[in-house]
Parts: structure tokens; C-alpha cells; sequence
């Protein structure tokens, strides 16, 4: 049984190990609101893509354990949710109006579909690349 100070000391969010990569997936995600707004005719069809990508990803550049991967596909949906966001604010404020990469589809669609694709690839990075933490079983 562990002491009542040990488990204080071990939830205490002064001393908890903050991950700073956690935020690039929101600031990203702010930096393509921003280009897309004052730009309406570009695509920037890398932004939804690295916005998914790089929440799972964040975990490992802080040196952080291997994700599994249900965990890196939470991480990954959470960075899809910012996709989502940012792609819908875009087009309800018409400004999603660049070419497609396929044509003929919504780009709406298109940004959804590689934010997929980059939480599918950051939920694959963050679990197998080596290195990092070790957390005991």
C-alpha cells in the first residue's frame, strides 16, 4: 500500500511532465485558418494532413513510449477533429475555394480524407518507431 504523500506527490500536476509538442497540432491547425482565410484560392492541401499526423507524433518527439494503437488512433482522431474544424470554418465562411487534387471532389471532403491519411500515418509512427521511454508492465 503506498503512502498517502507518495500518491499526492505522484498526481501533482505542479510536478506533472508536460508535453510541449501537444499543441503543435491546434497552432498548426491556427496557422492554416489564417493562410486559408486571407488566401481563399489556394488549396494548402498539406495542412490537413500534418495537422492529424503530428498529434500522435508530438507523443514520441517528447521522448514519450511507443503509442498502441488504439491510443494512436485516438491521438490521431483527436488531430482529425482540428481538420474537421478548421476545413468547416473555412468553407462556412467561403474560403475553402482552391483546386482540388482530384477532380471534381468537395474540398471539403478532400481535406478530410488526407487528414485520415495523416492520423493513419502518425497513429503508424508513433507506434513503431523506436526509441524514447520505456514504461514498466
Amino acid at each position: 500500500m503506498r503512502a498517502r504523500g507518495a500518491v499526492a506527490e505522484e498526481h501533482d500536476p505542479d510536478n506533472a511532465d508536460r508535453n510541449p509538442f501537444v499543441y503543435l497540432s491546434g497552432s498548426i491547425a491556427a496557422v492554416w485558418a489564417v493562410v486559408g482565410w486571407l488566401n481563399p484560392e489556394s488549396n494548402y492541401f498539406l495542412f490537413p494532413f500534418i495537422v492529424a499526423a503530428v498529434m500522435p507524433i508530438a507523443y514520441r518527439l517528447h521522448g514519450g513510449p511507443r503509442l498502441s494503437w488504439p491510443a494512436g488512433l485516438g491521438a490521431g482522431v483527436a488531430g482529425l477533429i482540428n481538420v474537421a474544424i478548421v476545413a468547416l470554418l473555412l468553407r462556412i465562411g467561403r474560403r475553402l475555394d482552391g483546386v482540388p487534387l482530384v477532380d471534381g471532389m468537395s474540398l471539403l471532403l478532400e481535406a478530410l480524407l488526407l487528414g485520415v491519411i495523416g492520423a493513419l500515418l502518425g497513429a503508424t509512427i508513433a507506434h513503431l518507431v523506436p526509441g524514447g521511454k520505456t514504461t514498466a508492465s
